[in-house]
């Protein structure tokens, strides 16, 4: 049963019929794990722990730099150099005592995956980085869970939702499916820039659909992916319910799952393996690699600082013919 203080506090979202008292228990019960704390993760963030989520996990090994400011609101220009989910998480505490709040600083890979996501109701994308995003998606498809994914760049940007519908209680496509290739490595925020109120208006709508999908609402975007340009307001929804599963995929790994007759190829700039080196096959920059002439009889695994090069360079490889590719994140 919801409790007095509970009643006073979501009156006003409770009077909404698509909510409702049921819909607020189903809130207050649900744990909710959200990848990455930036432009994206911060408005879900809010939002959600506004709602009264029961639980939220917070999953970002990054810190707080000034290029941050203007999109990420729940930071400060003193939290400048301090972890993102510590902040995030003193922050939201403020906001509603009622909602758990769990802090992770490790970055998120294949090893530990299954430890910090499996108890989750429904996982939210908001990692900016496309290998983690196929990385969440395999994921939540192997293991019948609601992947709620988002991204923005200069004034537009998607939401969808991936992997399993509450709804219809079935799977429904994969992120891979909808998206067999990753952006090129110049498109990103980093790259091409991003308005704070585009990232601000994505985020909310993503966490809007994080509540749909606990409440198991019919209007999810479960198979659909809602397209949005916040400067001309143009917006539209893609079914894409009958996407087929790409036959073959780029497989993300660590470094445990490397095998010693495995094709390591480290895509860095030559300043970046000098400053950084780590064990390869070979050391060649992304532009100047000739993906002809890499071996066939081997797995290729590529690598970089953060997994997006190599993904964009595993990908051609994979295009190119061969079958048998991965990244190692």
């Amino acid at each position: 049963m919801v409790g007095d203080c509970t009643i006073n506090r979501y009156h006003r979202q409770t009077l909404v019929k698509a909510l409702g008292d049921s819909g607020q228990e189903k809130l207050g019960k649900a744990h909710v794990a959200i990848v990455g704390v930036g432009g994206l993760g911060c408005p879900v963030s809010t939002y959600l722990v506004g709602a009264g989520v029961g639980k939220l996990t917070l999953i970002d090994h990054d810190s707080v730099s000034l290029t941050n400011l203007h999109r990420q609101v729940l930071f400060t220009e003193s939290d400048i150099g301090k972890p993102k989910a510590e902040i995030a998480k003193n922050t939201l505490n403020d906001l509603n005592r009622e909602s758990k709040i769990v802090a992770v600083t490790e970055a998120l890979n294949a090893v530990n995956i299954e430890r910090l996501l499996v108890q989750a109701d429904v996982i939210v994308d908001a990692a900016d980085n496309f290998a983690i995003s196929y990385l969440l998606s395999d994921f939540a498809r192997k293991h019948g869970k609601p992947l709620v994914s988002a991204s923005v760049m200069q004034t537009y940007g998607y939401v969808g939702v991936y992997g399993f519908s509450t709804y219809a209680q079935m799977a429904c496509p994969s992120l891979r499916a909808v998206f067999p290739h990753p952006p090129a490595v110049d498109q990103d925020c980093n790259s091409v820039g991003v308005m704070g109120t585009a990232a601000g208006m994505l985020g909310i709508l993503q966490a809007q659909e994080v509540i749909k999908v606990i409440l198991g609402d019919a209007n999810q975007l479960a198979g659909r992916l809602l397209n949005v340009d916040c400067w001309t307001y143009r917006q539209s929804i893609i079914d894409f319910n009958r996407a087929p599963e790409p036959e073959h995929w780029v497989k993300i790994i660590t470094a445990s799952d490397i095998n010693p007759s495995d094709w390591v190829i480290d895509v860095r700039s030559d300043d970046e393996a000098q400053k950084q080196p780590q064990p390869c096959s070979q050391q060649t920059p992304g532009e100047a690699l000739a993906i002809n002439r890499l071996p066939q009889n081997k797995r290729l695994v590529f690598t970089c600082a953060v997994g997006q090069r190599a993904l964009f360079f595993a990908d051609k490889a994979l295009q190119a013919g061969f079958h048998n590719v991965a990244v190692w994140l």
